[in-house]
């Protein structure tokens, strides 16, 4: 029976690099790309041996809708090996919960790696993650509350701010 292996397309430049990098490893195996809908099929129909659209489209707006339909395919399928591009948090627990027996990510060189699965590394991970981002935007926000945007002198053609403007507003009354 030949081993059924699953490569999920995200947006990566390495995606056809990857592609061909596991049919030359697996030249028996049934290889299924797992593509966005605008995905060009000639680009994979060589080295593919079923082509899915499921993956969402960068026109696209990822949900949970696309998650759990994407689970549910893989599942289904019960791939042996699944693959992907990053070893990202949210890639990593896609192929948790695909229950594929080897799950793996792809490497721009295109060798294979094993995906960190630890559930606590996973969940520290995003909520690093997000706090960050928080932290990010918060400090961004702060910054500008406090930094208003200079007016130009139009006469002048230099920034003036605060009692500088003030005071060329008086010597020209």
């Amino acid at each position: 029976m030949k081993e059924r292996i699953a490569l999920l397309y995200s947006f990566s430049p390495h995606f056809l690099r990857a592609l061909e990098s596991l049919r030359r490893e697996h030249p028996e195996s049934h290889l299924t790309v797992i593509v966005p809908p605008s995905f060009p099929r000639n680009l994979v129909a060589e080295q593919a041996d079923s082509i899915v659209e499921l993956a969402p489209g960068s026109e696209q707006r990822r949900s949970w809708r696309h998650g759990v339909k994407l689970l549910r395919f893989l599942r289904k399928e019960k791939f042996g090996l699944f693959f992907v591009l990053f070893n990202s948090p949210a890639l990593v627990l896609i192929s948790v919960l695909s229950r594929s027996r080897e799950r793996g990510y792809i490497s721009p060189n295109g060798k294979k790696h094993p995906l960190s699965l630890s559930f606590l590394r996973l969940f520290t991970s995003l909520l690093a993650r997000r706090i960050k981002g928080l932290y990010t935007y918060y400090r961004i926000w702060w910054y500008i509350r406090r930094h208003p945007i200079l007016k130009e002198d139009k006469s002048t053609g230099t920034d003036k701010s605060g009692a500088d403007a003030k005071d060329s507003q008086e010597r020209t009354l």
